[in-house]
Order: structure tokens, then sequence, then C-alpha cells
């Protein structure tokens, strides 16, 4: 089933109880969720964004993973959590990951959340 990033629009595919997953995530951005609950759901223990990928690399390329991210922060933005500070005009907070920097301790690390 393909799906959208909510805030950056990009689509993506997901089957399963990962599309079930992203579906309770949608529903809960959609209402405005408390932006600690949506963090606790989206990237606490319990979460099954962790079984997709073994690597911290791969994880933080997964579109499942960048689309939370996306919404987590979006929400503390619309909260007062957390800043803007994306340059005009930018959807995403996350940046893309280069190729080939996708194993821990190879290349520069990037950071997936606030610039």
């Amino acid at each position: 089933m393909i799906f959208q990033n909510s805030v950056t629009k990009e689509s993506f595919e997901l089957d399963g109880a990962d599309a079930g997953f992203f579906r309770r995530a949608l529903d809960k951005f959609d209402s405005n969720a408390d932006w600690f609950s949506f963090e606790n759901f989206a990237f606490g223990p319990n979460s099954p964004i962790y079984a997709r990928h073994k690597t911290y690399g791969r994880l933080v390329k997964d579109p499942l993973y960048r689309a939370l991210q996306d919404m987590w922060l979006q929400l503390g933005v619309n909260q007062g959590e957390v800043q803007d500070d994306r340059p005009e005009g930018e959807k995403a907070f996350c940046r893309t990951v280069d190729e080939g920097q996708e194993r821990a301790g190879r290349g520069r690390a990037v950071r997936t959340a606030l610039r």
C-alpha cells in the first residue's frame, strides 16, 4: 500500500503491520497528539521501526522512520516545543543520508533531527 509523508508529501510503500502502525501514527498526527506521546509511540522501545533494520545508517534512510521523524518534529513546532529553523521552502526536517554511509563508523555522522 502506498502512503505519503504528511510533511514532505513524498510517497513510500508499506505492507502488513508497518502499514497499520503508520496509519495509527497518521491518526495521532492528524489529531495533534501530544508531542511527547507521539515520540513515545513512534520511537519508544516497542516501536516496530527498529525491527526493520539492523544498523542506524539503514534506519535513518528508511522512509517510514523519516516520515515519523518529520511528523514528530512538525508536531513539536506546532506545539511550541521546538523552533522551526528550516530554510525557506524546505519541507523536510531530516536530511538525506548519503549512499555508502549506512554502516556505523563509516563517513561523517549525519544528524536527522533539527539542523
